[in-house]
């Protein structure tokens, strides 16, 4: 028991394996969530639809990368669940063919920036946007605290140790310093 009852958690990427898996847990401490899918709401609200804690889970989808609408979806499920406690920048994405530098298409480096940079950094912003000066000044990536951000990122061994791949989990380390 993580003593997180009641505590109202953000997960973005929540339609994918890892975001399914975090609700899950959360929901087990008995957790209301908020989940942010990308462009497969439909999907991520019929699953939920599913769960036992469904009562307890409001669904939204964004481009994860688009600040001002992350932080628009983020306060409307701020309001559906009366605030949140902590949130979980879990969104990315890696295209599953392996294309060396040389070849690469720029807007394919790109949208790997986007979503696994700025997906981490935007719901961040939003999330902290909307805690009480207070609770801003004590967030924390690695506490159950109110006001704790954390990340989900995959070593770089993961994925052949790529720098397209590797580079952006490195920013999102310093984006936890941000407050």
């Amino acid at each position: 028991d993580l003593d997180l009852h009641d505590h109202a958690v953000l997960i973005t990427g929540a339609n994918g394996g890892i975001g399914r898996a975090l609700a899950e847990a959360f929901a087990a401490e008995g957790c209301r969530l908020a989940l942010l899918a990308g462009t497969r709401r439909a999907e991520l609200e019929t699953w939920v639809a599913t769960r036992p804690w469904a009562d307890r889970a409001v669904c939204g989808a964004v481009e994860i990368a688009d600040v001002d609408a992350v932080s628009d979806v983020v306060g409307t499920l701020r309001r559906q669940l009366g605030g949140l406690d902590h949130a979980v920048a879990n969104a990315g994405t890696w295209p599953s063919d392996e294309v060396g530098l040389r070849d690469i298409d720029p807007g394919r480096v790109r949208r790997v920036i986007d979503v696994n940079l700025l997906g981490a950094m935007w719901p961040a912003r939003a999330f902290l946007a909307g805690l009480p000066e207070a609770a801003r000044a004590g967030a924390t990536a690695s506490s159950t605290r109110p006001g704790c951000i954390a990340d989900v990122v995959p070593s770089s061994r993961d994925h052949g140790n790529t720098p397209r791949w590797s580079s952006s989990p490195s920013a999102t380390k310093s984006l936890r310093r941000w407050k």
